[in-house]
Parts: C-alpha cells; sequence; structure tokens
C-alpha cells in the first residue's frame, strides 16, 4: 500500500517509547509529510450521537434508559452502555462505539469490550492511516 504521508500512530508503533515522537511528528507536519487524525470527540457528542441513533430507530429503551448512557474513553473514541443496576444481568445488553471520526457502531455484551474494541480501533486505522 502506498502511502502520502505519516501519521502519529505509525510513529508511535514503529518507534514506541525508544524516540521522541513529539519531535519527530513535528519535524514531519513542517516537512508536510503528515496525514492528521482527527481531534478526540468529546464525549458530550458521543452521547449524543449514540442517544439519536437509539431514537431514529426506535429501539426499545425500557431497561436501557438512555439518560444513564456512560461514556468510557478509548484510544480513538468511546465505549457507550448503560451500566447495570446491582444483582441486574444483561446478556446481550447493547454496547455502541463511536470513533473520534464520528463513525458509529453497535455491538453487544456478548462480545468482550477488549475483543471489539481491538478491531474498532484496527478499523479506525484503516481509515485514516490509509491513503
Amino acid at each position: 500500500m502506498e502511502r502520502t504521508g505519516a501519521t502519529r500512530s505509525t510513529l508511535t508503533a514503529i518507534f514506541g517509547g525508544t524516540a521522541d515522537v513529539d519531535a519527530a511528528w513535528f519535524e514531519l507536519t513542517l516537512a508536510g509529510a503528515t496525514v492528521p487524525s482527527p481531534d478526540p470527540l468529546p464525549a458530550e457528542d458521543a452521547l449524543a450521537r449514540v442517544r439519536t441513533y437509539v431514537r431514529a430507530r426506535g429501539l426499545d429503551t425500557r431497561n436501557y434508559p438512555l439518560e444513564d448512557l456512560r461514556a468510557d474513553r478509548v484510544s480513538v473514541g468511546w465505549m457507550l452502555y448503560v451500566p447495570t443496576r446491582p444483582g441486574e444481568l444483561a446478556i446481550g445488553r447493547a454496547i455502541f462505539y463511536v470513533a473520534d471520526d464520528g463513525v458509529l457502531e453497535q455491538s453487544s455484551s456478548s462480545v468482550a469490550p477488549s475483543v471489539y474494541t481491538a478491531e474498532f480501533e484496527r478499523r479506525f486505522h484503516r481509515r485514516h492511516d490509509a491513503t
């Protein structure tokens, strides 16, 4: 695959903790050799996006009160869900992911968040690291 510029995530993946990634990014940016990633999406925007998505589709929210929706930051966006109440067991409960570029994905508690998040991050990087 041919690339027209470096990304911050590529620099971090290549050099990790062995280099001053900020300095390298700065130099490459000055040279016009970078491809910017989107700024982090505010949690409020991710929450609003999920609420709009759920309401627009008429999804059943009787046991999924949208006012209780919680946003936890993942590396490239947010994982959003309504926590269960004490003693409540919820199988297949909706979990939403909103990337920093605004892409929304729906999963469920049947898929481990660690597994889903890894693929969510890969899809985000494919959208932003490839040209």
